[in-house]
């Protein structure tokens, strides 16, 4: 992931490969509530039939589905908070990056699902707040 990439992304619409949020997830003020919409977030693109890697992008406010807002986040994560939160959590463990980004003097944070062929559907094996097992 570069910021070429990015830019290349932020002028395309959302879809079933894209999606833009304003906020990270909140972790630190709502812990549980907050994996739960990472992993349905995540089980939602590993699960979709596709033909090329899927982003979420954090810190892009979308006004009517056509005019982005960069706002950026505030917080910095890596790659191995991310596999850390949802190890014992999805099987198969899903193979998933996460970037932070700098553009514009802001900061991105970009969830990669990379084009990978599961020999089942993912799928929870805990159950969460609007998700069973």
């Amino acid at each position: 992931m570069n910021e070429e990439l990015l830019n290349k992304l932020l002028r395309e619409q959302e879809s079933s490969v894209l999606d833009f949020k304003r906020d990270m997830y909140s972790f630190e003020n709502d812990f549980e509530g907050s994996v739960s919409k990472l992993i349905k977030d995540i089980l939602s693109f590993c699960n979709t039939i596709r033909e090329k890697k899927a982003y979420i992008i954090f810190g892009i406010e979308e006004n009517e589905n056509k005019i982005k807002i960069k706002k950026g986040i505030e917080k910095i994560y890596d790659d191995s908070f991310f596999h850390d939160k949802i190890k014992n959590k999805i099987f198969p463990l899903p193979r998933i990056k996460y970037y932070n980004i700098r553009n514009e003097e802001l900061n991105f944070g970009i969830l990669e699902f990379p084009l990978v062929k599961y020999n089942t559907p993912i799928y929870s094996t805990v159950k969460l707040k609007g998700i069973d097992v």
